[in-house]
């Protein structure tokens, strides 16, 4: 890309979701970046053609480069290298930088990565109305539809009370900002609140989506315990329109809920209790 520039938060592989703080965020004024990892797919898909064997040294390598065929040949070359190793060759190319987190916990950064991050802006820490580390889990599955004019839908995920109050937008996909109040019925309620960043991550298995709702509002307030409706709203470009919601009950105790399905998502499974990192 070029032009004003662009923020791109960096996924953190070990809190991969997709609403989940960043590990980073970097300024990307111009080229392309890209990003490489085991922690979606496994690491089956990501060979070391040395040896033959699957990555084993690098949880995520993220690279901006000049171009994008670049910045996806570093950043998956990086995934097979010792980390050490990866940063040299990154150092050896002309206007590539790269931020690698490796398996054993750290997180390296080429020199001319400093020159491009940004503060990373965290919610207001507070303890959750909730018990222990609960959350809610939103596993959200596009449908894949065929069509040469079809595009990646438009979508908002947010949470309500029972009177219809927003809550807390847990997110909001838009290619362009303008495209927001196509999604009405959040529109009504958000306006122009909580659109969301951009990120680059590992790639992940077709349409299958997670979300967390930490249990804090959109003022990065906790919320007490009671029922609350999880919406999904869907807009597609050239295609169709959908909205579906579920209410789910935040006590002491864990629980589940499901929306129905539709032509533009499978049924939303929503889960309320401890949140593990698996997928």
């Amino acid at each position: 890309m070029r032009g004003e520039g662009w923020d791109i938060h960096v996924c953190d592989p070990l809190h991969w979701h997709e609403n989940a703080a960043p590990l980073t965020r970097v300024r990307l004024q111009a080229g392309a970046v890209s990003t490489s990892g085991g922690y979606e797919r496994g690491a089956s898909h990501l060979l070391d053609p040395r040896t033959g064997s699957t990555a084993q040294f690098a949880l995520s390598a993220t690279v901006v480069a000049p171009n994008a065929g670049s910045a996806n040949a570093l950043s998956t070359a990086l995934c097979v290298m010792q980390p050490e190793e990866g940063l040299r060759l990154v150092e050896a190319t002309q206007g590539a930088a790269a931020i690698i987190m490796s398996r054993d916990g750290r997180m390296l950064r080429s020199q001319g990565i400093p020159k491009l991050e940004l503060p990373v802006v965290g919610r207001l820490v507070a303890a959750t109305g909730w018990p222990g580390n609960y959350q809610i889990q939103v596993t959200l599955t596009l449908r894949a539809i065929e069509g040469y004019r079809v595009r990646r839908p438009y979508e908002a995920v947010w949470a309500e009370d029972m009177s219809g109050k927003l809550i807390r937008n847990i997110t909001v996909w838009t290619e362009r900002r303008r495209w927001l109040p196509d999604l009405f019925e959040w529109w009504k309620k958000s306006g122009s609140a909580g659109g969301g960043a951009s990120v680059t991550r590992a790639t992940r298995p077709s349409g299958r989506y997670q979300l967390l709702w930490d249990g804090l509002d959109d003022d990065g307030q906790p919320v007490g315990p009671g029922k609350y409706r999880i919406v999904v709203e869907s807009n597609r470009e050239h295609g169709g329109y959908a909205k579906e919601s579920a209410v789910i009950e935040c006590g002491t105790q864990p629980a589940k809920a499901t929306t129905k399905e539709n032509g533009e998502f499978a049924a939303v499974e929503i889960a309320y209790g401890p949140v593990s990192q698996s997928a």
